[in-house]
């Protein structure tokens, strides 16, 4: 139901700005997206389609798991999460 409110609004031209943790979801509604994790911008995909697409986010934040890949994702931004 939500989903259906944003879109009606974002079509009269109205710009919305949607955190929401069903990325998947978000992600075939946005124009633009982007992936944070513990409030950095660790992903910025611009096109929200791209990001949806790429193998590397719908391993690590869709669930998908892709084994044409090797992806340490996960490790990569749990290592560096804290960093300053």
């Amino acid at each position: 139901m939500i989903f259906q409110a944003v879109k009606q609004i974002s079509g009269h031209g109205v710009t919305v700005l949607l955190v929401e943790q069903n990325a998947k979801a978000a992600l075939k509604l946005a124009d633009r997206g982007y992936v944070l994790d513990v409030g950095k911008v660790t992903i910025e995909g611009g096109d929200a389609n791209d990001l949806l697409n790429d193998p590397k986010v719908q391993e690590a934040y869709l669930g998908k798991k892709n084994t044409n890949i090797v992806s340490d994702i996960r490790c990569y931004y749990s290592a560096n999460r804290y960093s300053f």
